[in-house]
């Protein structure tokens, strides 16, 4: 049994990784089977997919193959789903049920001890159990739909979403509780986790005599991509060197880049790199990640990874490979994270990876090992007394929103609508769009709703007001200050320096 692992009723979730073996001897069960990580390939199983660990360490495969039901774009959403299911299946468990026995009641019991019983002191928001219930009705409409169950325990009422049309959504839904509970961060909040968390900086300003961090370079410039970019972590994190921006010598404020469909959620799609961030990955290219790969040849790391792919020629819509003496030409748009870390170029020095992000052992790394890196970070920021400055990938994507929102806005104003009456303007938006149009636009999303409803919520009132009452006179940073000011979920610090 796993160290700290206990039989006390309680359900745990595990992610599939590639980039972590499984020493000779650990497991007896698979010493002679080979790497687990081809098998898996093989199978159809991603990486990143969630299994569910019951108290007694056994794997239900009727619960793993619910979780192949999602897309790879959306294995984050299934390992959320995930850690519901593992509470909701511990509860059951202390009421003498397993998870294929849950009834309506068990719900009910469920969302009551979930919200409101003074006995659990991990009780929630209503926006995370309606987040909660959703995975629950999701899970158990699939499981009655296969014979899994005889009927879902998850009630369900219909409710209308336009003009004759009509869908099941769950009757113990809390109604009034907020689209998200993220938060955001401010420019100097950010710089603030940045700096201490990630590059060895004290909560003062500074540098901290014992940091001993090693890849400073590499997690500054990742975060840095994040915030500049507005990138889903998965797809920064799969990025190739071939696909990087090219600066030009215009020395424009930012450059294009372009996600790939195989690692984009909906669709490929443009982004826009700030000229400051793709200076950075130069010197972090030269440097730090050179270092990387003559490390990796110096220790035949290279020799010993299975199913590498040399690339022989790369455009922008496709490459040709060898592999194993047999040349194939590949669509860029086939490749997901996982098989563009099996890509290798031929250099004068040897192998190199196609990856952007190389641990430090010159491997290509996992989106999921930055999750880690965060963790570390805001491990950091609270033991050196930054209490509640903290931040998650997708956090820098929500603050990016809401800083090109602020920026757009400025931008129609002063540039497009200063000019025009009241009546010109609202006919003027109803033509050609609103900065949420923009800003929908940058993040890729299909429908503006979610751009605003769950990316801006906080400043969705103050920007209707902005608009409609015409002050296009105050600064982003002034708008920004009505935002912290007026939201407790926009993070900010004290001061400009430090």
């Amino acid at each position: 049994m796993p160290a700290g692992w206990s039989r006390e009723g309680v359900w745990r979730v595990v992610v599939v990784r590639f980039d972590t073996g499984v020493p000779e001897g650990s497991c007896s069960l698979l010493d002679g089977l080979g790497d687990p990580a081809t098998a898996e390939v093989e199978l159809g199983v991603p990486e990143g997919l969630p299994v569910l660990v019951g108290p007694d360490l056994s794997v239900d495969g009727r619960l793993s193959r619910f979780f192949l039901t999602f897309a790879p774009s959306s294995l984050a959403t299934a390992r959320t789903y995930a850690s519901t299911l593992a509470t909701f299946f511990g509860f059951l468990g202390r009421r003498g049920r397993s998870w294929d026995e849950a009834t309506t009641e068990d719900v009910d019991a469920f969302r009551f001890w979930r919200l409101a019983d003074p006995g659990n002191p991990g009780r929630i928001t209503a926006a995370s159990f309606n987040r909660d219930l959703a995975a629950l009705n999701r899970f158990y409409r699939w499981a009655a739909g296969r014979g899994v169950v005889a009927a879902s325990p998850v009630r369900v009422r219909k409710a209308a979403v336009g003009e004759g049309r009509f869908v099941d959504v769950p009757e113990g839904r809390v109604k009034g509780a907020k689209n998200s509970d993220v938060k955001w961060l401010t420019s100097r909040a950010f710089e603030r986790w940045r700096d201490v968390g990630l590059c060895g900086y004290l909560a003062d300003g500074r540098r901290d005599p014992s940091w001993r961090g090693r890849n400073d370079t590499r997690n500054r410039v990742f975060v840095d991509g994040l915030w500049g970019t507005g990138l889903r972590s998965q797809e920064w994190s799969s990025v190739l060197l071939s696909e990087l921006p090219v600066a030009g010598p215009d020395r424009r404020r930012y450059y294009t880049g372009r996600v790939s469909a195989g690692v984009a959620k909906t669709r490929a799609r443009s982004y826009w790199m700030p000229a400051g961030v793709l200076a950075d990955l130069d010197a972090y290219v030269r440097l730090e990640r050179r270092l990387a790969v003559h490390r990796a040849w110096d220790d035949g790391t290279y020799d010993r990874l299975r199913g590498l792919r040399v690339v022989t020629r790369v455009t922008q819509k496709r490459l040709t490979v060898s592999v194993r003496g047999r040349v194939e030409t590949i669509p860029m748009a086939a490749l997901d994270a996982r098989q563009r870390r099996s890509l290798f170029r031929e250099t004068a020095g040897g192998l190199e990876p196609l990856s952007l992000w190389l641990a430090e052992t010159g491997e290509p790394m996992s989106h999921l090992s930055w999750a880690k890196a965060f963790d570390r970070a805001n491990d950091r920021c609270a033991r050196l007394g930054l209490d509640g400055l903290a931040a998650h990938p997708h956090m820098l994507r929500h603050s990016y929103a809401l800083k090109m929102l602020l920026a757009a806005q400025r931008a129609y104003d002063l540039r497009l609508c200063s000019h025009l009456t009241p009546e010109e303007l609202r006919d003027f938006r109803l033509t050609f769009g609103s900065p949420f149009d923009l800003v929908r636009h940058l993040l890729g999303h299909r429908d503006v709703q979610t751009t605003i409803g769950t990316y801006l919520e906080p400043v969705a009132g103050l920007s209707a007001e902005v608009f409609l009452n015409g002050d296009i006179d105050a600064e982003v940073s002034e708008l920004l200050a009505s935002v912290v000011a007026s939201s407790d979920q926009v993070l900010d610090v004290a001061g400009s320096d430090w």
